[in-house]
């Protein structure tokens, strides 16, 4: 920008020597083609800025650990910039707080790809500054409206703690009877008391018997569990333990034993219950918007509610017996 309005000062000094050298209506011409030119150039650039409007994509809006991942930037208009278009990328890191900051230019082409940080677990928010275009004779920066801002998620990896812990005990359900009965695919058979509706009659086994047989609803009984866990001021042990919180939870899960995250977030504790797949992703990415770097206090002092088991992750496999 600099450069071309160091060469319109140049042609500017030019057309005034002329006019002050020779008096003639050429001159007199081109001195006013010279100075109507840049006003021209700003209003037909002006006209132009309002057609101008960016889109953010990102290529996948989830993705692992280390997994490549690109944020495009492109013109709505899919076509090619008659002018000279920037702006500047801003990517924050919502759990270490730093923010990368990349400056692109459209002059080629209609879009431009930018490489998003994956080398560690977080949700990082995309936003565009200060998005500008030139005017014909780049002489003028005129601003233009931003993008949408967007959010990606760089997951953990699921790997085993080391001691792994036995989770095999949760495989071995008790059962009860359903209060006020009701459906279930698990029935108890008992005999007859008063009280008991004439539905719930095994008719077949109480003629083999001779006596009336009631099939009695049962639900299964699982003790609570919990998996406790702190943010570390490492980034590296981050990714490591929310890695074993993902295998954890996503065993317990398999083995069908309902249970609750339990964290402290530098302010608060925070529990979340985990009885699915999309429950558990929910408190994998709200810990992934926890910054880092607070202090956290020893587990010890957390008010947290209380369970059969529990097991903190990162603890040297700490774990209450059930």
């Amino acid at each position: 920008m600099w450069r071309n309005r160091l060469f319109y000062l140049a042609l500017l000094a030019g057309a005034v020597s002329f006019f002050l050298e020779y008096r003639g209506w050429i001159s007199w011409y081109a001195l006013l083609a010279t100075l109507i030119l840049p006003l021209f150039s700003l209003f037909w650039s002006l006209f132009r800025a309002n057609w101008i409007r960016f889109r953010m994509i990102p290529e996948r809006a989830r993705c692992l650990l280390e997994d490549r991942n690109t944020l495009t930037l492109k013109l709505a208009t899919g076509q090619k910039p008659s002018l000279l278009c920037g702006l500047t990328l801003q990517i924050r890191d919502e759990m270490g707080g730093v923010v990368y900051r990349e400056k692109l230019r459209f002059s080629h082409g209609a879009e431009e790809r930018s490489s998003l940080p994956t080398g560690h677990c977080g949700v990082y928010t995309c936003r565009a500054k200060r998005a500008w275009t030139r005017d014909l004779l780049g002489l003028f920066r005129i601003p233009v409206c931003c993008p949408a801002a967007c959010t990606i998620i760089v997951e953990p990896r699921a790997c085993a703690p080391k001691p792994t812990p036995d989770l095999s005990r949760f495989r071995t359900m008790r059962f009860r009877p359903v209060p006020g009965g009701g459906f279930s695919e698990t029935h108890e058979i008992r005999e007859y008391r008063p009280g008991d509706s004439l539905k719930s009659v095994h008719w077949k086994l109480s003629a083999k018997t001779g006596e009336l047989m009631v099939r009695e609803p049962q639900e299964p009984i699982w003790k609570s569990a919990m998996l406790t866990f702190a943010l570390p001021e490492a980034r590296d042990e981050a990714d490591v333990l929310l890695g074993e919180l993902l295998w954890m939870s996503q065993n317990l899960l398999e083995a069908g034993a309902g249970h609750s995250i339990c964290w402290h977030d530098g302010t608060t504790v925070r529990t979340m219950p985990v009885t699915g797949k999309n429950e558990l992703w929910n408190a994998i990415h709200l810990i992934l918007r926890c910054q880092m770097g607070k202090k956290i206090p020893h587990r010890e002092d957390w008010k947290r509610p209380s369970a059969d088991w529990v097991y903190h992750v990162g603890g040297g496999g700490e774990e209450a017996p059930v």
